[in-house]
């Protein structure tokens, strides 16, 4: 139920996001799903595609969280790592983390995280990717993901990011603007 852009350009991190937050049978236009935090002296961007517990969740935990892990020099060590077991120990304290018939714990909620010139999805299995190009989470990724294949060509990240969203919104019913769109 959203769409959450990110694309790398010339070593910066930008993000966009749709405002659409479905509740059951209502879908309100409400805060932004693309926020961003301090991670030592330099900007972390956090997109938010899924479930609007966990998301309200994770957001109280950030920033304070962030304060505390700036000292870990490996980004993929502290996204994949040492974020995933506080989101999951905050997620199990709220008691919103799932179980599948053979025990894997999973959360209803994507991440799109941007820092030092990487994107890294963090995937409901609590899994942790690295991109070096762009990449989309939620309802709208695959429409956003082939507009920005298609506007390759065109030289501003954040026309292409809107671009990307705008396409969403015309095909997918829970992706509606106003977008949000931020950079490192």
């Amino acid at each position: 139920m959203t769409c959450i852009v990110g694309l790398i350009d010339k070593g910066v991190v930008y993000m966009g996001g749709d405002s659409c937050k479905q509740l059951g049978d209502f879908f309100s236009l409400g805060d932004p799903k693309v926020l961003s935090y301090s991670l030592g002296n330099e900007p972390c961007l956090f997109g938010f595609a899924g479930n609007v517990r966990d998301m309200s969740v994770i957001e109280d935990i950030l920033e304070g969280y962030l304060t505390k892990c700036s000292s870990i020099p490996n980004p993929k060590q502290l996204f994949a790592i040492h974020l995933v077991d506080k989101i999951k120990q905050v997620l199990h304290e709220s008691g919103t983390i799932t179980k599948d018939e053979e025990g894997v714990e999973s959360m209803n909620t994507q991440l799109l995280i941007g820092y030092r010139g990487f994107l890294y999805r963090m995937l409901s299995n609590f899994g942790v990717s690295t991109f070096s190009d762009y990449v989309a989470i939620g309802t709208g990724a695959e429409v956003a993901l082939g507009a920005l294949f298609t506007s390759s060509s065109i030289p501003n990240p954040e026309e292409r990011i809107l671009l990307a969203l705008k396409a969403a919104e015309k095909h997918i019913i829970n992706v509606r603007s106003p977008f949000t769109i931020l950079h490192t």
